[in-house]
């Protein structure tokens, strides 16, 4: 089961919580999916073992001129300034297993093997 997800703003260095939103979005397995959920490519037949989770997690202002790139010289005449954050999140069920950091530590050439931190890169306006 997912224990958490946390996100790094600076490339690993540092991991701070997020809040998570409910369990894994069901759906009615039917037909070609009821028959996939039978295979030991889900262990003990539990597809929400591997489903994604939605969390959320606020970045405040601060965090992002510290940990964000400046693009162009200046602010806009409102004194507006964008940046280019890059928001990683990583996952950790409960028994403490965490996805790898760089998708080189899991690729076997198939990407459904494809388990490594998730990397966003965001623009924000300030």
């Amino acid at each position: 089961d997912m224990g958490s997800v946390k996100i790094s703003l600076d490339r690993a260095a540092t991991w701070e919580p997020t809040e998570l939103h409910g369990a894994p979005a069901a759906s009615a397995a039917v037909g070609e999916d009821a028959a996939l959920l039978q295979l030991t490519r889900y262990p003990d037949g539990d597809a929400n073992k591997w489903a994604w989770v939605r969390f959320s997690a606020q970045i405040g202002e601060a965090a992002v001129r510290r940990c964000g790139r400046p693009l162009g010289k200046g602010g806009d005449a409102g004194g507006r300034k964008l940046y280019e954050l890059d928001v990683w999140s990583k996952a950790e069920d409960n028994e403490g297993n965490q996805q790898p950091e760089d998708i080189a530590e899991v690729w076997l050439g198939d990407i459904y093997f494809h388990n490594a931190v998730h990397k966003v890169r965001l623009l924000v306006e300030l």
